[in-house]
């Protein structure tokens, strides 16, 4: 399975472990730590050793203009889980929402009102019951927002191409 990842320059994909003391989103995010090590452990694993990768290639590459773009080739019996990004930004209480969904269900001469009416209803949405952990994982990759997760550290054999680091080596 070809999936996209986005990493700081001084990051291994394919050695050592991750440091979330290094992490800007944990910075940024209050409680993202946590959270993280709540997804390790409900994932089975002793700690957070996860790549989030992008599935399908219209990626918005403007938020990481400071990142080595990766392009990894998986087995897809490798993927530890696909989960749902959206349910993870409820999680840890981003504000993202499925837009192109949105664009494909709307009227004839779509305003703002109209999104905006859907932004709201869909942040004023109950957790249901249990919780949004249990919504987190699908079970298909071409759902809206679907991401994929594998442990770290991968194989040197899974990059594909490393694009932007060139910028980083001046």
């Amino acid at each position: 399975m070809r999936l996209w990842t986005f990493h700081t320059p001084d990051f291994s994909l394919t050695s050592g472990a991750i440091d979330l003391d290094h992490s800007y989103d944990v910075s940024y995010v209050p409680g993202l730590r946590e959270r993280y090590e709540d997804l390790a452990h409900y994932l089975g694993l002793d700690r957070y050793e996860i790549i989030w990768c992008h599935v399908r290639d219209d990626i918005i590459r403007d938020a990481y203009v400071d990142r080595v773009e990766y392009i990894l080739e998986v087995p897809d019996y490798q993927i530890l889980r696909i989960v749902d990004s959206y349910i993870w930004n409820k999680i840890i209480g981003l504000d993202a929402y499925p837009r192109s969904k949105w664009q494909t269900e709307a009227p004839e001469g779509i305003t703002s009102e109209y999104f905006q009416k859907k932004v709201d209803e869909y942040h004023d949405q109950l957790p249901p019951p249990g919780g949004w952990w249990p919504q987190l994982f699908l079970t298909d990759t071409t759902a809206e927002g679907a991401c994929v997760l594998l442990r770290h550290p991968i194989p040197e054999s899974w990059i594909n191409r490393k694009k932007g680091s060139e910028r980083f080596n001046k």
